[in-house]
């Protein structure tokens, strides 16, 4: 991860079109700035193209100048800052990198209004975790993303781990049969993404069992291709019967980007 280095540096003139060593200052809301100055906002870097008053913020009055047509400042550069913990009582601004339960999250456009919270839509764009989230992996599922749920079955649906997200990447599920389980090789549930991956490759699915009665040989996954897209997956019941009345809890994984 880059970050803007305030040093001297060589930039684009905006009247001769040339290169010239100029010193990058830290933006601040208490200071002025003269037309010509260089500063940097969030680890972009923005040209001052005429005198700018204290307060005035470099990615909002590029994007949407207080006088349309006439930008006081313009973005030489784009950069981010260093993660923070999302807070929702404070706004953000372009370049900013947050984490909000678990994935980071910059923010690509001139402002967020405090309490706007973090998405994998505009203006904010997943920038990835500690364990190489994709933007696709990142989406986040509920329930309404369950259909074809068996007969067989009383209940099919996400179930939580204290705060952790049920995410595509790894979510948790929890089936309980009836009287008159699904049988060997039955289609118990889909689940639809809620944008497919449209790789064309298929993704890694596993699962793996989390009660005593649960087994890798109770569940198995395929992908539900439309055309060339990757629309969601299918599971269902292994080469081990389901006992009638029981509870199975599993965690589900999904690796996009595989060997």
């Amino acid at each position: 991860m880059a970050f803007l280095s305030v040093n001297n540096v060589s930039v684009s003139s905006s009247s001769s079109g040339g290169t010239s060593s100029a010193k990058v200052l830290l933006w601040s809301a208490l200071v002025p700035y003269a037309a010509g100055a260089l500063v940097s906002f969030n680890g972009a870097l923005y040209e001052a193209v005429s005198d700018v008053p204290a307060g005035v913020i470099p990615s909002v009055e590029a994007a949407t100048p207080a006088t349309p047509g006439s930008p006081r400042y313009r973005k030489l550069t784009s950069g981010n800052t260093a993660p923070e913990e999302y807070l929702s009582t404070k706004p953000y601004y372009d370049g900013q990198v947050v984490r909000y339960k678990g994935v980071l999250y910059r923010l690509d456009g001139p402002v967020s209004a405090a309490g706007t919270l973090p998405s994998s839509g505009a203006p904010w764009t997943v920038f990835g975790d500690g364990i190489g989230m994709s933007e696709f992996e990142a989406q986040e599922l509920t329930n309404a993303n369950l259909s074809s749920v068996n007969v067989g079955l009383s209940s099919c649906e996400l179930r939580q781990r204290m705060s952790e997200p049920n995410r595509i990447k790894q979510h948790r599920l929890r089936f309980i049969t009836n009287a008159a389980p699904p049988g060997v090789g039955a289609a118990l549930a889909t689940f639809t993404f809620p944008t497919p991956l449209k790789s064309g490759r298929p993704p890694l699915i596993l699962i793996a069992g989390e009660t005593s009665l649960a087994s890798s040989a109770n569940f198995a996954a395929e992908p539900v291709i439309s055309g060339s897209d990757i629309t969601g997956y299918r599971i269902w019941n292994g080469q081990d019967a389901l006992a009638a009345s029981t509870t199975y809890d599993v965690c589900v994984r999904i690796d996009e980007l595989h060997a």
